[in-house]
């Protein structure tokens, strides 16, 4: 499905937005008695403006969404280390690779280069979301010292996120961006993309990449593979802005309770 989408994108751009602008207005032909159109970050705001000029600017309010509500009690625990092969702090993590806004070719091709250069190096790459794994595999050299798994469950990946060297988040395109924030509340270090929503929520709690080069995601992972200390800042850093989103997200919340219980 997600290839289909993609290919219809590419071939039929024009058709595409043109779909999401009729789904748009018939959104806003709904009666209400006061419009306020909620979006999830900045960036958001931004593109409804951009994309759909006939929107009332002054209607759009930002409105962090709610933090996930965690594991349902009936979850049962995997040993997802076990089932995947990889150790604790000796791999780094890569999560929805089979979606291709994700980006995690790229990143995998800059972990294959880092793999050729250091054929000592012993980290290897955890792959999330993957099905077929052939799918990515003719484009590395190393495929040996990558881990291909499908979806997993948000227990297991909680216990991922935890256990993980670092993590690799080389989006192209977020409203807002959960992943990275679910990471740092398990204390890990994020490397992520500068794009979209991405600095206006992480600020200066990751470590930055240009998504579109393979060299300069390379960059930042070497400088993660070569300096445990900084990883560590990074993952303190991290703590900090998880804790400051969470407060947002509380006070949005109460915000949008209080204007959907509110009197006529």
């Amino acid at each position: 499905m997600e290839r289909l989408k993609l290919r219809v994108i590419q071939c039929l751009p024009e058709t595409y937005r043109q779909v999401h602008i009729r789904r748009f207005r018939q959104l806003l032909r709904v009666p209400c008695r006061r419009r306020v159109i909620f979006v999830a970050s900045e960036h958001t705001r931004s593109a409804v403006c951009r994309y759909f000029p006939f929107v009332d600017a002054s209607t759009l309010e930002v409105c962090y969404p709610p933090a996930a509500s965690g594991v349902p009690g009936h979850a049962v625990a995997r040993d997802i280390l076990g089932e995947t092969g990889v150790e604790p702090e000796r791999y780094v993590l890569l999560i929805s690779a089979q979606r291709w806004q994700k980006n995690a070719l790229r990143a995998m091709l800059a972990l294959d280069r880092v793999y050729h250069e250091r054929p000592g190096e012993t980290t290897k790459t955890l792959v999330l979301g993957v099905s077929p794994k052939h799918r990515f595999t003719p484009y590395l050299q190393h495929p040996e010292r990558f881990v291909f798994h499908g979806y997993v469950d948000a227990q297991s990946l909680k216990q991922l996120y935890s256990a993980a060297r670092f993590f690799v988040f080389p989006t192209l395109n977020e409203g807002f961006g959960y992943p990275p924030l679910e990471c740092m509340q398990q204390g890990t270090a994020v490397v992520s993309a500068a794009v979209t929503s991405t600095p206006e929520l992480y600020q200066d709690a990751v470590a930055y990449c240009d998504p579109l080069s393979v060299d300069d995601i390379g960059r930042q992972l070497r400088r993660f593979l070569d300096d445990p200390v900084l990883v560590a800042e990074f993952a303190k850093r991290g703590a900090h802005r998880v804790r400051c989103v969470a407060a947002r997200q509380a006070e949005d919340f109460d915000r949008l309770c209080d204007l959907l219980l509110a009197p006529e």
